[in-house]
């Protein structure tokens, strides 16, 4: 049975999605985080909303970023490896 290789245009093009949606995820996150700040909302209860969902979702958002990052960059190294071998 053959074994079928890497096409490694299409594993960095993979490799840019991954990191460009992390990017996107963030933007979201960010632009809510705005709007929720922004609200005509004061109290307590108001305090205590932000800062949970800062603590979760905030915290969330920079650990998908950073993991979807790290699997970018591992995905382009594994290309650019498949390419030297390849040469």
């Amino acid at each position: 049975m053959a074994k079928k290789g890497m096409n490694p245009d299409a594993v960095n093009a993979l490799a840019t999605a991954i990191i460009d949606n992390s990017k996107q995820a963030q933007t979201i996150y960010d632009t809510v985080y705005g709007e929720l700040e922004g609200l005509d909302w004061t109290g307590e209860d108001r305090d205590r909303f932000l800062s949970d969902f800062e603590s979760a979702l905030g915290q969330a958002v920079t650990q998908l970023v950073s993991t979807a990052e790290g699997f970018g960059q591992r995905a382009q190294e594994n290309a650019a490896a498949q390419v030297t071998t390849s040469s």
